[in-house]
């Protein structure tokens, strides 16, 4: 029989984890992880450059329209830049790049007659924030449209080109992928 007055200690069950649970579910979290930051690296860097593709799309697509009203590129003959971040407006040419876009852009319009020969081009320098090919520096890109006598030479060109190309060299590559 039990003594009455004999302190007795209760066990009750304390619900819990233990510790080599917790260390494997920890461990599993880690994998899964480890697995799916990089996974959303690489989305995230291929909707980046799928949203400066439509980008310049859009931009391309204004350019040809103000070439078929004013049998000119804008602009006329100069150049306009474009700073990352800065939202700016384009009124002739009905476009507007949002602010907080990640890029610089350069774009430049050349319009002159020599004789009886018109040349109409624009190029776009793209000064990209991501280094969307892997080479470990931030990429450029390149853009033409070349007509003369309202003729394509190259139309909607697209180019990646290497920060430390010269234009000399640039050029070669552009006559070279024309052929």
């Amino acid at each position: 029989m039990k003594d009455p007055g004999a302190f007795q200690l209760s066990r009750k069950k304390i619900g819990g984890f233990t510790l080599i649970e917790l260390m494997m579910a920890v461990a599993i979290m880690g994998v899964l992880a480890g697995i799916s930051i990089p996974n959303y690296i690489a989305y995230r860097q291929r909707a980046d450059y799928a949203a400066l593709q439509a980008t310049m799309r859009f931009f391309m697509d204004a350019e040809d329209i103000y070439m078929i009203d004013h049998s000119t590129f804008y602009p006329v003959n100069g150049r306009i830049r474009v700073k990352s971040g800065v939202g700016r407006s384009i009124p002739e040419l009905k476009f507007r790049f949002p602010a907080g876009h990640k890029h610089t852009f350069y774009i430049y319009g050349m319009n002159r007659r020599r004789r009886r020969t018109m040349y109409n081009y624009y190029y776009i320098l793209v000064y990209a924030d991501n280094d969307f090919n892997g080479n470990g520096r931030k990429d450029i890109f390149y853009y033409v449209t070349y007509f003369r006598n309202n003729e394509p030479i190259y139309h909607r060109e697209f180019f990646q080109i290497d920060r430390k190309i010269n234009r000399r060299k640039l050029r070669k590559k552009i006559r070279k992928r024309r052929l």
